[in-house]
């Protein structure tokens, strides 16, 4: 009989992007396997080779780019490879051999990096003209993010009718109203390029308070907020403001905060041109730090500066503070272009006060002869109380006039204004006044304000991205009526060749990295920023020993050279170094966009599989002995593991499958055996039952003691096993009974479960001790002293800090999540976090859809305390079963998907740091669990959304085994060092 297994594996040979491609030189064995694969199934070994070389056959792939060195956004050093493109996404990256494709690039000698990200964009008005972007894409740039302080939409009938009259050089219909409109119009017209962006914070307040400087009433507060929740859920990114100018600078903190709490729910982030990068740098940075936290939202600085020789030296000043936030768990970052001069208008050389109202109201006080007075004073005044970037520049020599709306004064462009006041025979400030009530807008101004060596500081710095925060132009039309700051056609050379390979400030992946996937997870971006399979096909290939910056700010007009070819979703748009015509450009999405892209399924590659392999797998929490004792009968005769369960997470072919090395077997047994004193009893029943299924199967498990056992025990083949205590309530109120449960295998337990203890207060009950009490505090030192972990999971954030103060040694989550992501008490807040990360601690992330998802998390938040009422009403446990899934089928929860759990662990990360998360799932402990993670077979899908999301091999083995290992040594370390005795007295009577 033909195995139909025979035929799968002939199909399956056809396979890349995790494919299995015939190498070059293997013809005879293709033919051989061919031939005996179709002696099995029927076919006819000619028939069956000449369909697989037959030149009509479909290719493996649109686009090869073969040889090229890869830099793949991750950081890491590059590597020679081929990457292999299926229509908008990349299908494979590594050796392809003689794979065919449509079309092939040649990119040996080159680099291959994925597209960079423009984090300040004001491309959009340039877009609608030339959706080409030529003096972005020519540099690389595959996406361009708009939005500081003003964007596209919201916009009311006053507002578009202004963007219509505010036109200079550049003509475009206005037919949207919201953000979500205008991006779609953007793509729809065509764009070389993607597109995204914030809402920015001054349109929602010109949208409801025009230009009045006043604070909003509650009324007009709820409708801003209103603006935002709408905007987040139409795909922006976050919120933008840009504080330095009128009506922005007119918004306050809380102002401010409130916005940027709405966007906080909807995973987006806070960037600002912040309220001073001059005289009060220090305190606009701290501005941005405390909407940070007081929003809990990220934050970013857009291109960070020191503006003015005085405020040169405070750059360091700057650094210790975002630093010390990010110690502190926030999320802050910025973003920089790479010269000594910031482009804007005249308007930021006046106080924000005359423009109040918009430019007719601005015009009409300037003016006015008393107010013009006031006006030249204030220019002329330093101050902290608002920024003058005149005084700034340190002389009108260097202040560069670059473009102007009206036809009279544009042969003024690319004279200093110190010219065209001599000229005019008027000072400097007069002259400024003259030409913004001549040309009928702030003229577009360059000032020299910044210092070169900060330049390079701020490359260095690992938190920080780059932008060009000017249009994407052409050197050709109504782009030349204008001279724009160079840095619109040369930032993202001049960083990779000038500072890269002639200065080498950075290596070339780390600079890399800082413009691709730095900036994507900082978005929260969907498969972009990497060359992963899956990902999406932006991709650049260049010339680093080439790539230059020729714009000047006398002649700005100057293509940069060096980047030979660009893919924009697998479509090319440089083609050997010349643009195309194509627009490929698509809108991408915020994360918190209503009826958005639907998180695909995760596919496993041939790297996910080789890391997983390689890695040791292992999970803190599994109640499979509670699954055996009640719904097994007890009994392994029932429940034989070894073969398939179905009806459960566990059994061992599934555990093989999902590489386990190292399992934390829960001996739980209820909260409320406590109350008639056979909690303990109970709980060395589940002992028992643990020794003897590594007993019946001893060919598979082995007990393990220590970290060494552990290591000693994977690499015999066996699984790893230690036992977790899942409750204080299991010792009974006695260190004696912790010691025995520690000399019978326990390796960790649970401060307590879902009941307040005498000695500890649990997350799910009324609080009696406000945390541990003396007593609870003697348990973690016994602990300590045993080596056995110390679990915080279930426990109050009393409990935790009080826990977290006492410990000697790292604890652990056995089976917890992050409080931010899914707000249920089960969970970690950020504040705990960061303790957990001064502790050298493991946050072990667990799977339980009504504690992953954030949905789920709200509709669970009651879900202990119905337990606990039912527990009382039902005693039995057959009824409590019964009334409990009764309540859980009213309150029905959504079960996500691997995406949710895999979202913990990346927030975790951030906020705490790598070496500080792992895997508790909770399997066959949970009624509902997510998507690609219903059983123990599923921990492979974990590694490889892990790597797609950016995370190196060493980094993945750390959140898959390494972490719990290191902290399981250091316990023990600390267990050495212990040398007190136990404390008197054994139990409270």
């Amino acid at each position: 009989m033909t195995p139909p297994v025979a035929c799968h594996a002939a199909s399956r040979h056809r396979r890349s992007g995790g494919r299995t491609l015939p190498q070059a030189g293997a013809t005879s064995v293709t033919f051989l396997a061919a031939a005996l694969l179709a002696a099995l199934c029927g076919v006819p070994a000619k028939a069956q080779t000449l369909s697989q070389v037959a030149p009509e056959e479909k290719p493996a792939f649109d686009v090869v780019i073969r040889g090229g060195t890869v830099y793949d956004g991750t950081g890491e050093k590059p590597f020679v490879a081929d990457v292999g493109i299926v229509g908008d996404k990349i299908a494979s990256v590594g050796q392809l051999g003689d794979a065919k494709a449509t079309t092939v690039i040649d990119a040996r000698g080159l680099a291959v990096a994925p597209g960079f990200i423009n984090m300040l964009s004001w491309a959009t008005e340039s877009l609608l003209v030339d959706g080409r972007g030529q003096s972005d894409v020519r540099q690389g740039v595959t996406l361009e993010v708009f939005g500081e302080g003003w964007s596209m939409g919201p916009l009311n009938d006053r507002m578009r009718a202004q963007l219509v009259r505010d036109q200079s050089d550049l003509k475009y219909d206005v037919p949207w109203t919201s953000l979500k409109e205008y991006l779609e119009h953007v793509a729809a017209r065509g764009t070389s390029m993607n597109v995204a962006s914030f809402v920015g914070a001054t349109s929602v307040r010109i949208h409801v308070l025009g230009y009045e400087d006043r604070r909003p009433t509650d009324e007009e507060l709820a409708a801003m907020k209103k603006l935002v929740r709408e905007a987040m859920e139409d795909g922006a990114l976050g919120v933008g403001s840009s504080l330095i100018y009128a009506p922005a600078f007119y918004a306050d903190t809380r102002e401010l905060t409130e916005l940027c709490k709405v966007a906080a729910q909807y995973g987006g982030m806070y960037i600002s041109h912040i309220r001073s990068e001059g005289n009060k740098l220090l305190e606009g940075v701290d501005e941005l730090v405390t909407i940070a936290r007081e929003a809990n939202v990220p934050a970013e600085i857009y291109h960070l500066k020191a503006a003015g020789r005085d405020n040169w030296q405070k750059h360091d000043a700057v650094v210790a503070r975002v630093e010390a936030a990010r110690d502190a768990g926030l999320r802050i970052t910025a973003d920089m272009y790479t010269y000594t001069a910031g482009a804007t208008g005249l308007d930021a050389a006046m106080p924000p006060w005359v423009q109040e109202g918009g430019y007719a109201r601005w015009r009409d006080r300037l003016r006015d002869p008393a107010t013009r007075k006031r006006v030249v004073d204030e220019m002329r005044t330093p101050t902290d109380k608002w920024e003058n970037l005149l005084l700034a520049a340190g002389s009108p020599e260097k202040v560069l006039l670059v473009g102007f709306k009206n036809e009279s004064l544009k042969q003024l462009t690319g004279k200093t204004l110190a010219q065209v006041a001599a000229q005019r025979g008027k000072s400097p400030e007069e002259t400024a006044i003259d030409l913004v009530i001549e040309d009928g807008s702030r003229v577009d101004t360059v000032y020299f304000m910044m210092d070169e060596a900060n330049v390079k500081k701020n490359i260095a710095l690992p938190w920080v991205s780059f932008c060009s925060d000017s249009a994407a132009l052409s050197p050709e039309g109504a782009f030349l009526k204008s001279n724009p700051h160079p840095r619109a056609y040369g930032t993202f050379a001049r960083l990779l060749g000038k500072y890269i390979r002639d200065e080498r400030v950075i290596p070339l992946e780390t600079a890399v990295h800082k413009l691709t996937w730095l900036p994507a997870r900082n978005l929260r971006l969907v498969r972009r920023g990497l060359l992963r399979d899956g990902y999406f096909a932006d991709v650049v290939v260049f010339d680093p020993s080439k790539i230059a910056d020729h714009a000047t700010y006398d002649r700005p007009h100057q293509f940069a050279t060096g980047v030979r070819d660009v893919l924009v979703n697998g479509k090319a748009v440089i083609r050997d170094g010349e643009h195309t015509g194509a627009k490929p450009g698509r809108v991408v999405w915020g994360p918190g966009k209503r009826g958005g892209e639907t998180r695909p399924p995760v596919a496993m590659t041939d790297e996910g599989r080789r890391i997983h392999a390689e890695a040791l797998v292992a999970d803190g929490h599994n109640d499979l002995p509670w699954e055996v004792r009640t719904r097994q009968g007890n009994s392994f005769d029932k429940a034989d593991i070894a073969k398939p369960q179905p009806k459960m997470n566990t059994d061992i072919p599934r555990l093989r499958e999902g590489n386990v090395g190292w399992q934390f077997w829960s001996v739980y047994v209820p909260a409320e055996t406590a109350n008639d004193g056979k909690a303990l009893a109970a709980t060395l029943e589940q002992v028992a039952l643990v020794r003897e299924m590594m007993k019946r199967y001893g060919d598979t498990f082995e007990m393990a003691s220590t970290a060494a056992d552990v290591e000693r025990i994977c690499r015999s083949g066996k699984i790893a096993s230690m036992i977790g205590v899942e409750g204080g309530h299991s010792i009974e109120n006695s260190l004696a009974n912790l010691r025995r449960l520690y000399e019978l295998g326990a390796r960790y337990m649970t401060l307590t479960h879902s009941d307040t203890l005498d000695w500890a207060d649990s997350a799910t009950d009324a609080a009696k001790s406000g945390g541990l009490s003396p007593f609870g505090e003697d348990v973690v030192r016994e602990m300590n002293r045993l080596g056995m972990l110390v679990d915080l999971s279930h426990v109050s954030d009393e409990t935790m800090k009080d826990a977290l103060r006492v410990t000697q040694a790292p604890v652990i989550y056995s089976h917890s999540s992050a409080r931010a992501v899914a707000d249920h008490p089960r969970n970690v807040s950020d504040e705990v976090l960061l303790l957990v990360k001064k502790n050298r601690g493991v946050v072990m992330v667990n799977f339980f859809s009504g504690f992953v998802v954030p949905s789920s998390a709200k509709k669970m938040a009651r879900m202990f305390d119905v337990s606990r009422e039912l527990r009382k009403k039902f005693p039995d446990e057959h009824d409590y079963e019964r009334e409990r899934e009764r309540w859980r089928r009213a309150n029905p929860i959504e079960p996500g998907t691997i995406h949710d759990v895999v979202d913990h662990i990346d927030h975790i990360v951030r906020v705490a740091g790598i070496d500080h998360v792992g895997i508790g799932s909770d399997f066959d402990g949970v009624g509902m669990l997510p998507a690609q993670l219903e059983d123990v077979s599923k921990y492979p899908l974990i590694t490889q959304e892990l790597l797609n999301r950016g995370y190196t091999r060493q980094q993945i083995h750390k959140v898959l085994g390494g972490n719990i290992l290191r902290a399981m040594r250091e316990a023990e370390a600390a267990a050495a060092k212990l040398s007190a005795a136990p404390g008197e007295g054994e139990s409270i009577r």
